[in-house]
């Protein structure tokens, strides 16, 4: 179970976009099942470092940015959690201060 499933979306499907980036070329879903499981193993560190959040919907799309612009031609390789503590620190921090400095009030208005 997710801390926050806006947030485990985001982060999940920013390490699969970034990591998979141009290379795509297999067509049988199996061969993408340790990308898969390494990106949610990723998903699921990142989601338990953030603080839980009631209201994700402005946020999700800052994360999803940040993560997919991180894995963008690296690949998740651990299905690990702990693994990630590095690039999980660093996200969050960006993340967190992009919160702080930028005022989303107005999101969805």
């Amino acid at each position: 179970m997710s801390n926050n499933p806006k947030f485990y979306n985001a982060a999940l499907a920013g390490a699969l976009g970034g990591a998979s980036s141009g290379y795509l070329t297999n067509p049988d879903p199996a061969s993408y099942t340790s990308q898969v499981t390494a990106s949610a193993a990723f998903a699921q560190a990142l989601d338990t470092a953030l603080p839980p959040n009631v209201d994700a919907e402005c946020e999700w799309p800052i994360l999803f940015a940040i993560c997919i612009n991180y894995w963008q031609g690296r690949f998740p390789v651990s299905a690990d959690v702990a693994s990630y503590a590095e690039e999980v620190a660093a996200i969050t921090a960006l993340f967190t201060q992009a919160l702080t400095v930028t005022d989303i009030s107005q999101c969805g208005e």
